[in-house]
């Protein structure tokens, strides 16, 4: 018997009858959920009720026979490629799971992991999947976290018009060879989702999905706006995934070389804090800040990383990691897939709008505030103090003071 603690996922032995019972249970799940028209299924049946429409998604909800939960169908349009989906979510390593759920779930994520792989990504489908994955998200404090396994399928196939489509389907397993964790209780899930390519720039989304957690049934009013913020985080997932993948920064700028924000140029004082960007060692102010919580690949905890637009802009490009999906045969499924820099700049655009450090220094020159120009130059890393164990800048009695006088300290 396979053995579950709070972080640990074990590889789960299959037989070979079992995984052609399994390729077949979740190829015919994908099928169905493929070929079924979710906006003429919430339309045409009035069972459906419409929950809201935000940020241009659609959510719709309908109960779930013989249980006390809802199902959900989610309906929108996303300002990104399907290069950038397939990027974000493709995982069939345990790191890269955590990674992803974690990003993608924040303060609920527990833990994740690949039980099986059983089919992985090729060169003709970059995005294909067959295998069992294991989710533990907490609901709340005052609840016993719930853990999920799932068979998954995920892949690109063409459409009607022979347009590339994007699904990933998940169907909860019963193994009593792998009983949940202590303190934790094991719920249900079915999900299914589809990306479609409508026009440059835009993805289509459609969604169902359904939890059953096994008990809390006060989770049931949260299943509209949990399901949308999740979809609303998939076009700035891969550029996050490769932010946090990016070596960290071996030295910090010193507090004191800097007097005001790289992005904003706004001057630090008691009430505006500086922050170092984990990638570059540059500093910035907290409004400049985009935060990102997830768990290293080579970690049990989550933590916070704090990086600047810069470095949030150069993370559009696909690291080394990514580039095996892109080099796809010309007449496969995925050479119809947009490798596009427009599509990289629109999955962005739920990011704050950050000015570039040259139009800093052009905008600070010809402002009537006596700021040295120089303050916005790049600080080279020889020039630069080594950042302790701590995490801190060690400065001396100089920096000290300046900090006592503006008040600025990172956090």
């Amino acid at each position: 018997m396979e053995v579950l603690d709070e972080y640990l996922v074990p590889t789960v032995l299959v037989s070979s009858t079992e995984a052609s019972i399994w390729r077949e249970r979740i190829s015919a799940l994908s099928s169905q959920a493929l070929q079924t028209n979710f906006k003429h299924q919430v339309i045409a049946d009035r069972t459906w009720i419409w929950e809201d429409d935000k940020m241009g998604i659609k959510v719709y909800s309908k109960p779930m026979e013989n249980t006390p939960f809802n199902q959900y169908v989610c309906i929108g349009t996303l300002r990104t490629s399907l290069r950038t989906i397939v990027d974000g979510l493709y995982a069939d390593t345990t790191p890269d799971q955590k990674v992803v759920d974690s990003i993608l779930y924040e303060n609920e994520f527990v833990n994740a992991g690949i039980l099986q792989c059983l089919e992985k990504c090729t060169l003709e489908d970059p995005m294909h999947f067959v295998g069992l994955k294991y989710l533990k998200h907490s609901i709340t404090l005052s609840s016993s976290p719930r853990d999920f396994v799932c068979l998954e399928h995920s892949g690109i196939t063409k459409g009607a018009n022979n347009e590339p489509i994007v699904f990933i389907a998940r169907e909860s397993m019963n193994l009593s060879s792998l009983p949940e964790a202590k303190g934790t209780v094991r719920g249900s899930m079915s999900s299914a989702l589809i990306f479609r390519k409508i026009e440059h720039g835009q993805v289509e989304v459609t969604a169902r999905w359904f939890i059953d957690p096994n008990g809390a049934s006060f989770v049931n009013h949260q299943g509209a706006s949990k399901l949308r913020q999740m979809i609303l985080r998939l076009p700035t997932l891969a550029q996050f995934r490769r932010i946090v993948s990016t070596p960290l920064s071996t030295s910090w700028v010193p507090d004191a070389e800097r007097k005001a924000c790289l992005i904003c140029a706004k001057r630090f004082n008691a009430l505006r804090s500086k922050h170092h960007c984990r990638v570059c060692g540059e500093i910035i102010c907290a409004a400049c800040t985009i935060k990102v919580i997830y768990v290293p690949p080579c970690s049990t905890q989550k933590v916070t990383g704090k990086y600047c637009g810069n470095c949030i802009d150069k993370a559009k490009t696909p690291a080394d990691k990514f580039n095996m999906r892109k080099q796809s045969h010309t007449n496969s499924v995925a050479s119809t897939l947009d490798f596009d820099d427009t599509a990289s700049e629109s999955s962005s655009h739920s990011l704050k709008s950050h000015r570039s450090a040259k139009t800093m220094r052009q905008n600070a020159s010809r402002s009537n505030d006596s700021t040295d120009s120089s303050l916005f130059c790049f600080q080279g890393l020889k020039e630069a103090h080594p950042v302790p164990s701590t995490g801190f800048i060690k400065s001396d009695f100089k920096d000290i003071q300046d900090k006592k006088n503006s008040g600025a300290v990172d956090v």
